[in-house]
């Protein structure tokens, strides 16, 4: 495992390390606090959150080139992720003791995976257009969707307790109960739209990305599907959505180092993700910010409500950051689907 990390600020964003280190003065220029390569009690403070100063990544247990991709909390305080290249999918300890679970479909490409209401670990299979079920103790059990060549690709629990998915190659969205039970909505998407990713809205309705169509869209759980495009971006790449700690949704621009909020009523914002060129991709929210990765630079982007941003330093080599999930104890998760391992950043 590696160990070490790093804050930097921007916008006037104060950064004082308290304890080990001495407290610096702030500036509306970036600044960045290195640490050092081992376990501290030292706090680091941000913009009103506080993060410990460490991070570690894991590879012992995960089978070379697996691609770590999609990453869930588990019912158990594991965590719970695919291994999009390996077919397999993986369970992890706090402690990072690992274990995989094989039996898919071949050639599945397992992506997204997320907590069931039945306490079952959910999952997409991107190549194999099926939804996977995975018990706490690895029994795996696949349900076809119906649309063929669909690319079932992210995947959120609705309010109604069914499992609401994406199909990206085939402009629909997918609902399925616990039971395996299958229907499919495409009236009112955008032809090529190419739906990306999902979450459940503060509203009840199911929002997701629509990649080609450079447009965000909101379906109830009946079916009817609304599609927003005034205010974003030429191009954006509209990439993962999620509901923000203030009651919006948030949502990230690969293609513009940008990250969005649109209200329910469909009134968009953006806000400048990084200080030099990134490519936003997955979102999380933890004490009250929104935590998002960065392809491009190795690092994680905070941003607050009101767009103020930051970014804190993945400091290893190789790294490339695939997603971020907030943990059972508040802290953070992240896959690295390059480096193949996992990273855990703690509180």
């Amino acid at each position: 495992m590696r160990i070490g990390f790093a804050i930097r600020s921007f916008s006037g964003v104060c950064v004082a390390l308290v304890a080990a280190l001495a407290t610096s003065a702030c500036s509306g220029t970036p600044s960045s606090v290195g640490l050092p390569s081992f376990s501290s009690t030292a706090s680091i403070h941000v913009a009103g959150s506080e993060l410990a100063p460490s991070s570690v990544e894991f590879f012992a247990g995960i089978s070379p080139n697996s691609t770590p991709r999609g990453m869930a909390k588990g019912p158990n305080g594991d965590m719970w992720f695919t291994e999009s290249q390996g077919n397999q999918i993986a369970r992890i300890t706090p402690t990072g003791s690992v274990k995989q679970f094989s039996g898919l479909a071949a050639g599945a490409t397992p992506e997204n995976i997320v907590e069931g209401p039945d306490g079952n670990l959910w999952f997409t299979e991107l190549n194999a257009e099926k939804i996977g079920r995975i018990t706490a103790h690895g029994t795996i059990t696949e349900f076809p969707i119906l649309t063929p060549n669909g690319g079932p690709n992210d995947i959120a629990v609705g309010p109604d307790g069914n499992f609401w998915f994406t199909e990206i190659n085939t402009n629909v969205i997918g609902r399925m109960s616990t039971t395996g039970a299958l229907t499919e909505f495409s009236a009112g998407i955008t032809a090529n739209a190419a739906p990306r990713d999902i979450t459940v809205g503060p509203d009840g309705a199911l929002w997701f990305t629509e990649v080609n169509a450079n447009q965000i869209a909101r379906i109830t759980t009946s079916g009817v599907v609304t599609e927003f495009s005034v205010g974003i971006s030429p191009s954006a790449g509209v990439a993962d959505i999620v509901t923000g700690p203030d009651g919006n949704l948030w949502f990230t621009e690969n293609n513009t180092n940008i990250v969005a909020r649109i209200t329910a009523a469909g009134i968009v914002t953006e806000f400048a993700a990084f200080t030099s060129p990134g490519q936003p991709g997955s979102l999380a929210v933890a004490e009250g910010l929104l935590w998002y990765t960065d392809k491009l630079g190795n690092r994680i982007g905070r941003m607050s409500a009101r767009g103020a941003a930051g970014q804190v330093a993945v400091p290893y080599p190789g790294v490339t950051i695939s997603d971020v999930v907030l943990g059972p104890h508040g802290d953070l998760w992240i896959t690295d689907s390059v480096g193949n391992g996992i990273i855990h950043v703690t509180e």
